[in-house]
This record gives structure tokens, sequence and C-alpha cells, in this order.
């Protein structure tokens, strides 16, 4: 995503992502929208999913990003750390299956600002399909994420690679019985998807992409837009009225086209200056998203969820404002519609694997 926000030990980035079918039959997003904020799993030492979900209530995490191991190898790791290579002793599988049994949905995110995408890493489809086959087994997810950003968004090798691999994984899947949601996290300006987010869309429903959502970062648009919650919802409101020009899409109402559409912000300050999500934004986004259908809810990023002080500065570390720990996530979950549980009486005690070493 675009929001890239450096940390030691630690690969950390924004991305969003949103929920509903691009077949001919779109869902229904009456009954609210879905919250799945990400939880950037590179970041050391490592989120506790369940203690971040009993303290919050959010029903479903996006756990990013998984990328190539080491930088050049057709392996998916998290973060690029060849000590959290999927399928090692280190790959957070007894933690996704922990927040699973807690009643939680984990969603799986490929790409990501930092690290490369295993669609550049991968030389071939096959070899491409197999490693997502590989991520979506371990860990018996129904929906992956693509948070697609940077160079890899405007390569058109890569982009046809990693659309012919996700449509086979999906049709493979299918004949299995096992439907695999698929969804994109895209880069945005107010007025809408960029060129190359657009054509990403174009190009993996031409390849048979049956997508869940569309998803926008609202986030880091420059120095000039300081109303972030405007901006989210028109945002929103644009790439709502461009999907009607994609093939897949021409023949949606704008309801059902607003249910493909998902919105990521970026809590607390932005990495662009002077752009600050608060929680008066969090108040704006939920309502338009109500009221409008929108499919889908994230932020960037769950750990950050938290003042900055005790000796925290960096913006992977807190929000570099002064609300409470868990005040962002908690209000995205009430103004969704969700319930918010009562506050536990100490915070969550990170656990997990060794730091890792290597990438």
């Amino acid at each position: 995503m675009r929001a890239l926000v450096a940390g030691a030990a630690a690969v950390c980035l924004a991305a969003g992502i949103a929920i509903a079918p691009h077949s001919a039959s779109p869902v229904d997003a009456a009954a609210g929208p879905v919250v799945a904020p990400y939880v950037d799993m590179g970041l050391y030492p490592p989120a506790d999913l369940v203690a971040i979900k009993n303290a919050t209530g959010i029903p479903a995490a996006t756990l990013a990003f998984i990328v190539a191991s080491g930088g050049t190898d057709c392996t998916p790791s998290w973060g690029g750390y060849a000590s959290y290579d999927v399928g090692g002793p280190g790959d957070f599988v007894s933690a996704v299956s922990g927040f699973r049994a807690a009643g939680g949905r984990p969603i799986v995110s490929f790409g990501g600002a930092n690290g490369t995408e295993l669609a550049s890493a991968c030389s071939t489809s096959t070899a491409l399909t197999a490693a997502y086959r590989r991520v979506i087994d371990r860990y018996r997810v129904d929906r992956i994420d693509f948070d697609i950003e940077g160079a890899a968004v405007a390569n058109p090798i890569v982009n046809q690679r990693r659309a012919t691999a996700v449509a086979q994984v999906q049709r493979d899947l299918a004949r299995r019985g096992r439907p695999l949601q698929v969804t994109l996290t895209l880069p945005v300006m107010p007025d809408g998807l960029t060129a190359d987010g657009l054509r990403t869309v174009r190009e993996f429903t031409a390849a048979g992409v049956t997508l869940a959502s569309v998803n926008v970062m609202a986030m880091n648009y420059g120095p000039s837009f300081t109303q972030m919650g405007a901006n989210a919802v028109s945002a929103a409101k644009s790439t709502s009225t461009q999907l009607a020009g994609v093939p897949a899409f021409a023949d949606w109402t704008r309801a059902q086209r607003n249910a493909l559409v998902g919105v990521t912000a970026m809590i607390g300050r932005n990495d662009v200056e002077p752009e600050v999500f608060t929680i008066a934004d969090v108040s704006t986004l939920t309502s338009f998203a109500r009221r409008n259908g929108i499919g889908m809810l994230a932020w960037w990023e769950m750990t950050r969820d938290k003042p900055c002080r005790d000796g925290l500065t960096a913006l992977y570390q807190c929000t570099g404002t002064t609300e409470p720990q868990w005040a962002y996530s908690r209000a995205f979950v009430a103004g969704a519609g969700g319930f918010v549980p009562p506050l536990p009486s100490q915070g969550p005690t990170p656990t997990g694997p060794a730091m890792p070493t290597s990438q």
C-alpha cells in the first residue's frame, strides 16, 4: 500500500480491502460493512490476534503481508523473512488457528509496499499458482487480498501473470467446493482509482477472477488534502462511479457497485504531513458506509492503535495522537454496527516466534 511505515525488524505498510462478488448476484451490504483491519505480521514482537479481538471486537483480520522469501525466492513468507517462511516453524499457523477458534475470520494479504511480490519473484503462472495454494491451504482461508502498488501495479507482464494465477486458483478451489473470495487493494485519490489501479481491476476481471471487493487506500494523497474523512468518502464515491466503466460491472446499479467498494484508512497521523485521520473521521466514514452500503472497512494497522508515549515515536508503533489504546478500532467496530466488548483489564501480551534474523 502507499502508506509505508518503517520499523526495526518489520515490514510495515498500509493496505485495505473490501467485499462483494463480481458475479451476477452482488452481495447485499444491508447488514453493514464487513470490518477487517490489517495486522502487520512482520512486526516484532508478533501481535496477539486473540487478545486484539477480545479488546476490540473485530470480526475479521487482514494479515499482512505475504511476499517472496529473501526478496528473490518463489517461496511465500511473511515480510520476506526466511524465518517466517510459510510452512516453517515460525509461520504463525498456531496464531491464525487460535484467532479462528476465537470466532475470528483470518484473511491473508499478498503484496504491500515493501519486499518483492510473489508475482515478480515467480517466473511462471504455474509456479505462482502453487505459491498461492501453499498459503491458502496452510492457513485454510477462504478469502485473500492483493495489495498491489508501486512498481508492481505498473508492470503489465507481472500483472497478467498474477491475474492468470489467481483465476486458476479460484477455479481449482471452486471445483473442490471451496469458494475463494478475492479482494484488490489499490491506490486512490479523492477523485477515484489511479489509472494503474483501474487497469488492474480490468485485468483481473478479464482473466476470469470473481472479485469480492475493490478496496481503496484512502491515505497519503498529498499535503493539500487534510479533510481525511471527507476525502475517504469522496474516494469511495468516485471509485463506485468508475466501476460502471468496467465491463464486468457495467450493468450493476449504484447500490451494487457500492457493495463492491471497500475503504482502508490509515488511523492517526499518515505518512504524508499534515494528514491525520481522527476519531471524528472514523464517524464520518462509518456513517457514510452504512448509509450507502459500502461493502467493507479496514484500517492500517491494528498494533498502531495506541498513543505515542512511553518511548514510542515511530509511525509503525503508534498513531501519532493521544487517543487511548484501541480507540480507533473500537470506534470503527461500533460505527459499522458491530459489538464492542468491555475493555480487558490489561492490554494484549505479544507472543509468537522469535525475531526474524534474515530476509
